[in-house]
């Protein structure tokens, strides 16, 4: 599932149409929830802030989700999924975020443009995570939407180093959810749901739970004796002019990652970025199959340890970065500490990249 949907809007400071609840007082201080949550947890609720609840009057607001909308209106900037994704994990908010609509009113006004535009994005089920937040002589609102396939139990994000963490579907289904988790050091463990997974290593874990069908329905970190970090590790990017800009980009970026788990960096090995040409044009064709790329790489020497494929198309090289690491299976590439060189190549298009990334042991 693709990830990514992200609106800016540039509100008009109009009025509220009459809608109960009351109109709140004026210079009405924003009452945002929690930015912080120790459970991943469906959190339907009704927003404390008036003006808020004025906004959301017959949506499903979801307060963990209002918490990741809040963190983002609080910092003042325009979201940025790989943004977004990382205030929803921090709120409890385990689910697919599709959506992100943001934009500034004056104070203590009701935006009724957001409203509107909000009624047309929500589907049945969906989850509204809206917040507005006092910057300058405005208020910034954001508004997130969140998708649920399926729902779990409530479960915690962090956990001492050797316990258990409990995952089950809130509902009874027929067919068993299937669980993958990628443990700090690359390991790659599977089964089937209900199911108390033991996170055995000290670090960052990556859970990944599918319904039946493959439908992805949570893609989550979990901590084992630590603190979830402030940020995560894919940081925002500048925009990229070009490949070559684009390619040592990426390059930086996978390797700030692998630095983060304690794994050496990458070097550039120039037979690998030629056998990259080749499977970047398939992914742009749409005939791209991983097993053929990485048998190609096997074929043409490298066969002294692992190796590996990965490719992306995305808006920008930190989406290609972090959609890697939120796939169990390429995060776990990612990590694999026999991995020693990579060659890139990267195409540049007015709405994103295409990226191919090649990795071998020597």
């Amino acid at each position: 599932m693709r990830l990514r949907h992200l609106v800016w809007l540039l509100l008009s400071a109009c009025a509220p149409k009459p809608a109960p609840p009351a109109e709140p007082a004026e210079d009405d201080t924003p009452i945002l929830p929690a930015p912080d949550a120790a459970m991943y947890a469906h959190g339907p609720s009704t927003p404390k802030d008036p003006m808020v609840a004025l906004a959301a009057n017959g949506l499903a607001w979801d307060e963990s989700l209002s918490g990741a909308a809040g963190a983002i209106a609080v910092s003042g900037d325009p979201p940025t999924m790989p943004a977004v994704r990382w205030a929803a994990i921090r709120a409890g908010y385990p689910y697919p975020v599709l959506t992100a609509v943001s934009g500034t009113a004056d104070r203590d006004v009701a935006p009724q443009g957001m409203l509107d535009n909000l009624a047309s994005l929500l589907r049945p089920g969906d989850d509204l995570g809206l917040a507005r937040a006092r910057v300058g002589s405005s208020d910034a609102w954001v508004a997130l939407i969140g998708r649920a396939h399926s729902r779990l139990v409530p479960f915690p994000r962090e956990v001492s180093v050797g316990d258990a963490v409990m995952l089950a579907p809130a509902s009874d289904s027929r067919e068993p959810f299937q669980w993958t988790l990628v443990s700090p050091h690359g390991e790659l463990r599977s089964g089937a749901l209900p199911a108390d997974v033991v996170l055995d290593q000290m670090g960052e874990w990556w859970l990944e739970v599918d319904a039946p069908g493959g439908a992805v329905v949570v893609s989550v970190p979990l901590y084992a004796g630590m603190t979830t970090p402030p940020q995560a590790v894919v940081l925002e990017g500048a925009t990229v002019a070009g490949p070559t800009e684009a390619t040592a980009a990426m390059l930086d970026s996978v390797n700030r990652v692998r630095q983060a788990f304690d794994l050496p960096g990458l070097s550039v090995d120039s037979t690998l970025t030629t056998l990259a040409d080749w499977p970047l044009e398939q992914v742009v064709g749409g005939t791209w199959e991983r097993e053929d790329g990485e048998k190609r790489l096997l074929a043409a020497g490298f066969v002294g340890g692992p190796v590996a494929q990965l490719v992306c198309s995305e808006a920008s090289v930190p989406d290609c970065v972090d959609g890697w690491l939120r796939k169990p299976r390429d995060r776990a590439r990612m990590l694999d500490p026999g991995f020693r060189v990579c060659g890139l190549a990267i195409q540049v298009r007015t709405d994103g990249i295409t990226a191919v990334l090649n990795l071998a042991s020597d």
